[in-house]
């Protein structure tokens, strides 16, 4: 068995482990079952959506299959794997990529166990298609993403000073930090942040090299903390534990 990790470039930037269980040989021009876990605490884990409000946790997948494997037909699906399914939509990542198929986002308390039907190929029909060993890779993700395709964050986020100085204005979302020559800086968190700095505060520029417990901005409500104790805080959220 090969582990590794699949990282999604535009949203998920977390990583835990999921449960995938498959057969270990199948028939040609046959259907068979993947069972997909992603496990969390959904009844009680909520996600921040756009308008900065919690909802329920939400989860999604990827299978990477070899070339020639499919996403089963639906007219080929027995019955007793419809109901299993409880009308999970799968889909091709796209018509030149047949061999990948997505899923969600899906409410995590509905699919924390997601089943996705396989068609295998035939070797005796289809060229380049051997009776061989072949490696699937699997994906999940829970919670709402970190960064959209774009490149822009998301409300999932904490947010630190744009500069070293005082903050001296706080409109609503927005934090203008003065520097000591003068200039300004302003930093826009999203909705569903709360500023735990005030006027007057004196904050230093956000940077990861740097002294980790010097004072930001964040998602957290209360007084300042460090940035030992907001990595923290980073790492629960993006796994969807916060």
């Amino acid at each position: 068995m090969v582990v590794l990790k699949i990282v999604c470039a535009n949203c998920h930037l977390a990583s835990k482990n999921l449960d995938v269980r498959m057969p270990h040989q199948v028939l040609p021009d046959t259907i068979f079952k993947t069972t997909i876990e992603i496990p969390a605490k959904y009844a009680k884990r909520m996600q921040p959506i756009a308008s900065g409000e919690k909802g329920q946790m939400n989860v999604g997948a990827v299978a990477i299959m070899p070339e020639g494997w499919k996403l089963a037909p639906k007219a080929r699906l027995p019955k007793a794997l419809k109901k299993e399914m409880k009308g999970l939509a799968w889909a091709q990542y796209s018509k030149e990529l047949p061999n990948i198929v997505v899923a969600g986002p899906v409410p995590g308390a509905q699919y924390e166990k997601m089943t996705l039907p396989i068609l295998a190929p035939d070797p005796n029909k289809e060229k380049d298609i051997y009776f061989d060993k072949y490696t699937f890779y699997y994906g999940g993700n829970r919670g709402r993403g970190q960064v959209y395709p774009e490149g822009n964050l998301s409300n999932n986020n904490q947010f630190f000073a744009a500069a070293t100085g005082k903050v001296t204005e706080i409109d609503g979302l927005k934090v203008t930090v003065t520097k000591d020559d003068g200039t300004t800086a302003v930093t826009e968190c999203l909705p569903g942040a709360d500023i735990v700095v005030a006027v007057g505060e004196a904050v230093e520029a956000e940077s990861w090299l740097r002294d980790k417990n010097s004072p930001l901005l964040s998602l957290r409500s209360g007084k300042t903390v460090s940035r030992a104790k907001m990595a923290a805080i980073r790492s629960r959220r993006q796994s969807g534990t916060a």
